[in-house]
């Protein structure tokens, strides 16, 4: 399996044992050929060791307490932290703009719906 393999079997709606072990299996194969291809214990490629490459590790563990990833993914909320940060096209007024855009992005969103009362 591939890491993107791996990331797929994370994400589906349901994840067995043995899928766990595939995905902790991958993700170890992955780190290792990481560490030789862009590390190769060389002091002057140690910024090649990013942090997210040795949480890779620790994702077959977290599957097996929480189970699947889209039960407890951020991305979500990365995506709205993504549409926050294009709204402030300006540093003075940046809170105004997000402002602005997020009350017209809650408008165009909720628009059609109707309340009771």
């Amino acid at each position: 399996m591939t890491l993107i393999g791996a990331i797929r079997m994370c994400i589906q709606d349901s994840i067995t044992p043995q899928d766990v072990e595939d995905v902790r299996h991958s993700l170890a194969a992955f780190g290792q050929y990481y560490e030789e291809r862009y590390y190769a214990r060389r002091s002057d490629r140690l910024g090649a060791c990013l942090p997210v490459i040795h949480q890779l590790a620790h994702v077959a563990d977290y599957l097996e307490i929480i189970g699947p990833m889209w039960a407890y993914s951020q991305w979500c909320m990365e995506r709205m932290c993504g549409l926050i940060v294009t709204c402030a096209k300006n540093r003075f007024w940046a809170n105004r703009q997000v402002r602005s855009s997020l009350t017209c992005l809650i408008l165009l969103l909720t628009s059609g719906t109707e309340t009771s009362r």
